[in-house]
């Protein structure tokens, strides 16, 4: 968050206080508030920003109710600092100081620009907005903002309720239009209402008649309706202010209602000029298929009188049982006229109705078959099968059924996109993976019942089920920018790249997951920061690895596996010191006695070898020891530690252990560990012992053992360099040890002091 100037005027306005009545009870209290509210503005002039906050925090305790200019002063400082997180908090304190609606309503407002600009978190700049809609429902800026939100999440029921507010509030019969048609869009496409749609589409073309968006959505559902004649004319109204690509098609369809109105004249003169606009664009077929359109209704004979007066005999028994009211007429009626024309929507409406009022699903099964087999535009057709097919699944659970009648609905208009979306979910329930692949692929994002990135999330399970896990991953990736707000996808694309091997899009996905964790979900950001660390160590990214394992422990202090992580990068990183911070938690952490004995012996080799704390170090091998006796690599260490002390009987003891458990002459013991055991065992009198450490260090004995010797120089106490070189000599003498004269020399080879005493010790 970059930051601002603060200005004399923003700041210093701010400790002018509203009039108090200063004889009441809150006299005193509102004094020492003035006070502080003119000092932090003091402090803030003059670039004392800390301090200015600190005199505004002690405000906000002595304000009056409702009296907001610490907060906002507060609010100003924060956002000087760049700290948008403390920008929110004291925008947050507002809104819970503040009683009155719209001021209320404001500051949620201010907030979700915090988070959408600065912090971009949808799901908080989302809830935001509807706090602020919710506290006042008539600020049409709010509701605009708070829908284009809406949309982008697929909350498409609350995206309707706030059109409608913004209808309410438009100025002219143009804008109105213009929100009506957005309205029905979305009862159309969204909400799959079409009776809702109607009516505002009808509303919409009201107020705008000229609205060139209206006709052909209109003309579909009129279409679904039976009502053919007001299809016809809406698609005829169309076709001029149409694309000229797109009027053949608009004219084509037209005719086909006219057609199916009985306007048969009509009809021809629609389908010939279908034919003109397809031969002005060059489409020929199309202009092919528009006269033999022509041509077949033209040369089609006139219906047969007889039929003709049936037909109408029947529609006025209809009517006549209607207006009377008679219900098993009425069904006869019906009856009767959707068996001479099984298409006719009123009789077909009464009929299900009927047989939906009774639950004869095999009745309306039928009457759906049959308008559908009569149906002569594959548009309509197929929209008759996916019905039926609804109905075999939902109604009568017959699953096998459905699947025929939406095939059916698929070979009428093989884009059909209900019937593409239903037979995919129902091949997905039915685990057939690959036909549900190929529907759901086959499938526009924007036809499907689903929201875009569950599609698209669908398409990536599918693949990834199929064994394409690239192709998973690319999908994935395609939700997430349809809906960057949902957590769960970039889950899914992080743990598709890690499948892969992708780790660099693996990070970039998992970091995306964590902006969108609400910060108050303490457990939910520590587990994706330890996560995202362990992600970054792997791809080799050591500085990111530490920082998010350091976060982890910012939240939690004893986080185990966190430690543990940072323990082997700040080895790896050189960071000594933090290394052994951590090891010392973990062993404090942990209770199980041999794996903290094994924690102390590490801390304690890290304490020496890299930070040279002898005395740290030696604490650590002692307390481990005590843990675990017989951990053999602290045992080696307590040698040098006792050593150290001055204590060679028990240094005896931890060799001879050692030696009898054939751990001492071992190549991970060291040399010069081994010299000082060969001193002390020999100062001991345990000749023997003595004697096997000679023999193992071999050629190397004179030199490490004058080297331990020279440790002794100027030691006292009881085991002192005359103690030790007197050992050694009787120890020689019995042909045991390294000659004097030999480790004299050794001693000698450097121009160091302490090796001429040595050398000096043995008379040499």
């Amino acid at each position: 968050m970059a930051k601002k100037r603060i200005t004399l005027r923003g700041i210093s306005g701010v400790h002018r206080a509203p009039s108090h009545d200063d004889s009441g009870p809150h006299a005193i209290e509102a004094t020492e508030h003035d006070r502080e509210l003119r000092m932090g503005a003091e402090l803030a002039q003059a670039g004392q920003v800390e301090a200015a906050i600190a005199r505004y925090e002690a405000a906000t305790s002595l304000a009056p109710p409702g009296d907001l200019r610490a907060l906002t002063a507060l609010e100003l400082l924060y956002a000087h600092e760049g700290d948008a997180e403390a920008v929110s908090d004291a925008i947050g304190r507002q809104i819970v100081a503040t009683a009155e609606p719209r001021l209320r309503a404001r500051l949620w407002r201010r907030r979700a620009q915090l988070y959408r600009d600065v912090l971009h978190r949808e799901a908080e700049t989302y809830r935001c907005l509807k706090e602020a809609h919710a506290a006042d429902p008539d600020d049409t800026n709010i509701a605009y903002e708070l829908r284009a939100v809406a949309m982008a999440r697929g909350e498409w029921s609350l995206t309707a309720d706030l059109i409608q507010r913004e209808i309410a509030a438009a100025g002219t019969a143009r804008d109105r239009g213009a929100l009506h048609l957005e309205l029905a869009l979305v009862y159309d496409e969204k909400l799959l209402d079409p009776e809702q749609a109607r009516v505002h589409y009808e509303t919409a073309i009201t107020y705008d008649p000229g609205i060139p968006a209206v006709p052909r959505p209109l003309a579909r559902i009129y279409e679904l309706a039976g009502r053919y004649r007001d299809a016809a004319d809406l698609l005829e109204q169309a076709a001029p202010r149409a694309a000229a690509a797109d009027r053949p098609a608009l004219l084509a369809r037209a005719a086909a209602d006219a057609a199916r109105a009985g306007q048969r004249e009509r009809a021809v003169e629609l389908s010939h000029a279908a034919a003109a606009a397809a031969d002005e664009v060059g489409n020929r077929e199309a202009a092919g298929r528009a006269r033999a359109e022509a041509a077949r209704l033209t040369a089609e004979p006139e219906h047969d009188a007889a039929m003709a007066r049936e037909a109408a005999e029947r529609e006025a028994e209809l009517t006549r049982a209607i207006a009377a009211a008679d219900g098993a007429a009425m069904e006869n009626a019906a009856r009767n006229l959707v068996a001479l024309q099984p298409g006719h929507p009123h009789a077909f409406r009464i009929l299900f109705e009927r047989a939906e009022a009774r639950s004869d699903w095999a009745a309306a099964a039928d009457l759906l078959s049959s308008r559908a087999s009569a149906e002569a535009d594959p548009t309509e057709q197929a929209s008759q099968w996916f019905e039926l097919g609804r109905l075999h699944l939902e109604r009568r659970a017959d699953p096998r059924a459905a699947r025929a009648a939406w095939e059916r609905a698929l070979a009428a208009d093989a884009g059909f996109a209900p019937a593409l979306d239903a037979l995919a979910e129902l091949a997905y329930r039915e685990r057939d993976l690959a036909t549900a692949a190929d529907l759901y692929a086959r499938l526009p994002v924007n036809a499907s019942r689903l929201p875009g990135e569950v599609l698209m999330l669908r398409r990536a399970e599918l693949a990834e089920a199929l064994g394409d896990d690239a192709r998973a991953l690319t999908l994935a990736q395609g939700a997430a920018r349809i809906n960057p707000s949902r957590r769960d996808v970039y889950a899914t694309c992080a743990r598709l790249a890690q499948k892969l091997g992708d780790l660099d899009a693996a990070i970039r996905a998992s970091r995306s997951a964590l902006e969108l964790i609400v910060p108050d979900d303490v457990e939910a950001v520590t587990a994706a920061r330890y996560d995202l660390a362990e992600l970054c160590r792997r791809a080799g990214d050591t500085i990111g690895a530490v920082y998010y394992h350091e976060l982890v422990l910012a939240e939690e202090p004893h986080h185990a596996r966190a430690l543990e992580a940072l323990t082997e990068l700040y080895v790896e990183r050189g960071n000594w010191g933090g290394a052994a911070r951590a090891l010392r938690t973990l062993a404090g952490l942990t209770g199980a006695p041999d794996r903290k004995a094994a924690l102390l012996h590490r801390l304690g080799e890290l304490t020496l070898a890299r930070l040279g704390d002898v005395a740290a170090a030696d604490d650590a091998f002692l307390r481990a020891s005590d843990l675990d006796p017989a951990h053999v690599p602290t045992l080696r260490r307590l040698i040098d530690v006792y050593w150290r002390a001055d204590d060679p009987a028990a240094l005896l003891d931890v060799a001879q252990d050692l030696h009898r458990g054939g751990n001492l002459l071992d190549a991970q013991t060291g040399k010069a560990t081994l010299a000082r055991a060969l001193v002390t065992a020999a100062s001991q009198l345990a000749m023997n012992l003595a004697s096997s450490l000679a023999t193992y260090l071999a050629d190397e004995t004179a030199p490490r053992v004058a080297a331990a010797l020279t440790e002794l120089v100027g030691r006292s106490g009881e085991l002192t360099l005359e103690v030790a070189t007197g050992a050694l000599a009787d120890l020689a003498q019995r042909g045991h040890g390294p000659p004097p004269v030999a480790v004299a020399a050794a001693a000698r080879t450097g121009a160091d002091p302490a090796g001429v005493e040595v050398a000096r010790a043995f008379g040499a």
